[in-house]
C-alpha cells in the first residue's frame, strides 16, 4: 500500500493583503513544483504571465537561468523536482514568490497528509476567499490603491482603473470556475 501518492492539503494565503485572500486546495505529493506553480496559478486566479520561486528550508525551487538562479545543492529545478522528494508534510509551511516585481508572497500550509487509496490523485480547491489581485497592479500596495481608486467614483484616478480592468468585484471568489479549470489541467 505505501506505493500510493500521499494526498496534501494546502492553504494558500496571500501575505500584506486584507481581507485575506485564501484558497485551499488538495494536490499530490508526486507532482512537481513546476505543476504545483500551475495549480496556484489556477486556484489564486492569476494569469501566468511572470516568473516564481518557492522557499522550503534551505531550498529554493524554480526555473534556473543564467543570472538568477544556478541550480546546486539547495536550489532545484520546479520542472523535476517533486513535493515529495524534499520531505513537505502535514504541519509544514513553505513560500511562493509570483511575479519579482509586484513580489506577490504567498505562504503555504500543508493541513492534512493522507495516503491515496487507489485511482489518481487530480488537484481540487475545496474552499476560497476574495479575488485574486489583477495581473500588474503594482503589488500590495498598488493592489489597496487600486481598491480605493475604484470605490470612490470622485477619486482624480477613478476612470482610469475601471478602464484598465473593468468592473472588478474584490469580494468574489467562484470555486466552481477554479475547478473546472483544474479539471483541463494536464
Amino acid at each position: 500500500m505505501s506505493n500510493q501518492p500521499i494526498i496534501l492539503e494546502m492553504k494558500i494565503s496571500l501575505r500584506d493583503i486584507h481581507p485575506r485572500i485564501e484558497r485551499v486546495f488538495r494536490v499530490s505529493d508526486r507532482i512537481t513544483f513546476r505543476k504545483l506553480h500551475e495549480i496556484i496559478q489556477i486556484v489564486m486566479g492569476w494569469e501566468n504571465y511572470h516568473l516564481y520561486e518557492f522557499r522550503y528550508g534551505p531550498y529554493r525551487i524554480g526555473i534556473p537561468d543564467d543570472e538568477y538562479f544556478i541550480l546546486d545543492r539547495t536550489h532545484l529545478d520546479a520542472r523535476d523536482t517533486r513535493i515529495g522528494k524534499i520531505g513537505i508534510e502535514m504541519d509544514d509551511a513553505f513560500t511562493y514568490q509570483y511575479d519579482f516585481g509586484d513580489d506577490w508572497q504567498h505562504t503555504i500550509e500543508v493541513q492534512y497528509s493522507y495516503r491515496s487509496f487507489g485511482g489518481s490523485v487530480k488537484p481540487e480547491c475545496i474552499n476560497g476567499k476574495q479575488a485574486c489581485p489583477p495581473e500588474d497592479v503594482g503589488g500590495s500596495s498598488g493592489y489597496s490603491r487600486y481598491l480605493i481608486e475604484l470605490a470612490d467614483p470622485n477619486n482624480e484616478n477613478h476612470t482610469q482603473s475601471l478602464g484598465w480592468r473593468g468592473l472588478f468585484e474584490a469580494d468574489e471568489f467562484n470555486l466552481t470556475a477554479v475547478n473546472e479549470r483544474l479539471k483541463r489541467l494536464r
